[in-house]
């Protein structure tokens, strides 16, 4: 029996992805609940997803992006330090070779930025970005934390969620999940995004875990 001291109803409010419109609905964070929330058991968070239905997913929700730690550590440092920045700026200040042009540097920066949208941490507004309550809260722990906590913040991605609902009983390619919603070359080239996300949720776990069993069901292309 794994002892959870927040609600089904407290975790979900949590991993329920929603598009924030202002940092006033994310003003009310609980930071104690939040601690809660982040000692839940990532097998549990696969036994209550079990019991919700598939959530709506569209391609503006598919993650694009070039580097995962850039965004969680890079990124989320720089905007608890700067406060909102412009996306051309984060584009500049993230490690990589690719952007050299002002345009090149705004979608860099956009990608990384709605790709922590996407896990509650960002608004991404009006070519800018600025970190929600719950992304303050984030940046104040340490880079080895912030990666067990992103695995929880992770269940908040509809690809993700419904993926794992999928393959519940059936094998799923994630390769055909993604040309459900995107173009088939498009697909591809998110691919490798999209399974690293898998591989990290699965990182150290044990092997005949719910979690690691689950993602076993997932391949890579069909």
């Amino acid at each position: 029996m794994v002892l959870v001291l927040i609600s089904d109803d407290q975790i979900l409010s949590f991993i329920n992805s929603c598009k924030t419109e202002g940092k006033s609905s994310e003003e009310l964070l609980d930071e104690e609940l939040f601690e809660d929330f982040i000692k839940v058991p990532l097998d549990y968070f696969v036994e209550l997803i079990d019991n919700c239905q598939l959530i709506r997913c569209t391609p503006r929700d598919i993650p694009q992006y070039s580097s995962f730690d850039s965004a969680i550590i890079t990124e989320i440092d720089y905007l608890h330090s700067h406060g909102r920045c412009r996306l051309d700026l984060i584009g500049s200040i993230l490690p990589n070779q690719l952007t050299s042009t002002y345009g090149a540097q705004v979608k860099y920066g956009e990608n990384h930025s709605k790709l922590l949208e996407a896990l509650g941490l960002t608004i991404v507004e009006k070519g800018s970005v600025m970190l929600t309550s719950l992304g303050e809260v984030f940046s104040n722990y340490t880079h080895e934390e912030r990666h067990q906590i992103v695995k929880k913040l992770i269940f908040r991605i509809p690809l993700v969620r419904n993926t794992l609902i999928k393959a519940r009983f059936n094998r799923v390619s994630l390769l055909n999940e993604l040309e459900n919603y995107l173009s088939a070359s498009t697909a591809k080239r998110r691919l490798g995004n999209n399974w690293y996300l898998f591989q990290l949720l699965k990182e150290g776990i044990p092997a005949n875990s719910a979690l690691s069993e689950r993602i076993s069901n997932i391949d890579k292309t069909s």
